[in-house]
């Protein structure tokens, strides 16, 4: 019998010494980033204050040593065991291979998106007096169709019914928006050439033909004749690098290669004479890149990194999306209208192909932005202010600055 107890005690010992072991290593391996973090850390709000708290823990769970193995194993087991759902619930795979956000909740209630389209208005109404028009445009998920191949009993995310009760109260005061939907469908491609499976956001084609529409919809809604023979919004007048079996999207990252597989990646560079000068804002610095497209609005470091972990191919266009502001000025068009898009990270592609037509296009990104956003616009003189959150943004913070 006291064997038995000193066996479990050496036991007991031995797994509280490698848990500590692991815990100090991975202290030691990421107390610089968390020192980085800390000092540069600009608190003086509530915002803010969350704002530090997500990337310090972000920053801590990126240092884990050995992470992307844990992670392999995870889904390596998940996959042995023929689990369809993720971590409770966090996400789930339909039966094509396409992961989604997985949720028990109804999404939208229409108390809230009464209230988001009542700040909308409001907010358009204040901007009308700058001479500024506003219009609403929201990314829809995998479910643009309205259909999920999923496994019964799983509670797939289908922002499709979210999308059709926001737009029915922006309906209710009268602001201008565009269902994209429609024309996904009428597209013809396959839900694989329109969204990445491993990935919660859409491809590049996809971006493209938001582009196209949101170019269409902005000349008929507000009298403009912007690329009026169509030659920047034609496909074909792009060169399209393929990237086989190269991407893991976000989903893929959080369970691993072996279960979600690698998505492929499409680049998408104007054939024609291009020239931008791209200016971002972060942190009271600014960055400055100019030249052509390919140059300015596309980090092709990205591109080159070799680990599918750290390699997020999707944040090449405009380095993605963390951070506050930036600026696209097309010097080939400095007459056409100015634009500014209230974005998530959907419309990074979304707003390199629109800077090829107008005279400039700015991101705005309110998650990471703190100042005052109706001052910011008004200084700005924009002639349309875009709102392009997708419905997963909606529930968060991205329209914080609106009127209540």
């Amino acid at each position: 019998m006291n064997n038995l107890f000193l066996k479990k005690k050496i036991t007991c010992i031995i797994f509280i010494s490698l848990v500590f072991i692991f815990s100090f290593s991975n202290f030691i391996n990421s107390f610089p980033k968390i020192k980085e973090d800390i000092l540069n850390a600009k608190v003086t709000n509530i915002k803010q204050t969350n704002d530090f708290v997500k990337r310090l823990d972000s920053t801590i769970n990126d240092s884990i040593r050995s992470k992307y193995t844990f992670i392999e194993s995870y889904g390596t087991l998940q996959l042995l065991l023929g689990k369809h759902e993720i971590n409770n619930f966090d996400f789930a795979v339909d039966k094509d291979g396409f992961i989604h956000d997985s949720y028990f909740f109804s999404g939208i209630t229409d108390k809230y998106a009464d209230r988001l389209a009542s700040g909308i208005s409001r907010f358009r109404d204040q901007l009308k007096a700058y001479g500024t028009e506003v219009l609403v445009m929201t990314p829809p998920d995998k479910a643009y169709d309205g259909k999920i191949n999923g496994y019964t009993g799983i509670p797939y995310t289908n922002s499709s019914k979210d999308i059709d009760k926001y737009y029915a109260y922006l309906d209710k005061y009268n602001v201008n928006h565009i269902d994209l939907r429609p024309e996904l469908i009428k597209s013809g491609l396959s839900k694989e050439q329109l969204y990445y499976k491993t990935d919660h956001h859409w491809t590049t084609r996809a971006s493209f033909i938001a582009f196209r529409e949101l170019v269409d919809n902005i000349n008929k809604l507000y009298n403009y004749n912007i690329d009026a023979d169509g030659y920047y919004r034609d496909w074909n007048n792009y060169q399209k690098i393929e990237y086989k079996n190269s991407f893991l999207g976000s989903y893929g990252r959080k369970i691993g290669t072996i279960y979600s597989g690698l998505d492929d990646f499409e680049l998408a560079l104007p054939k024609f004479n291009t020239s931008f000068k791209f200016e971002r804002f972060q942190a009271g610095n600014m960055k400055k890149y100019e030249g052509s497209f390919e140059d300015t609005l596309i980090n092709k470091s990205i591109l080159n990194i070799s680990d599918v972990f750290t390699r997020d191919m999707y944040s090449c266009y405009l380095d993605g999306v963390l951070y506050p502001y930036g600026k696209i000025t097309n010097n080939l068009n400095r007459k056409g209208p100015r634009i500014l898009l209230i974005r998530d990270s959907y419309s990074s592609a979304l707003a390199s192909f629109l800077a090829t037509a107008f005279s400039e296009v700015d991101v705005l990104y309110p998650i990471q932005f703190d100042g005052d956003v109706n001052k910011f616009i008004k200084q700005n003189n924009y002639d349309l202010v875009i709102f392009s959150g997708y419905c997963g943004t909606l529930m968060q913070n991205l329209y914080w600055y609106l009127p209540k």
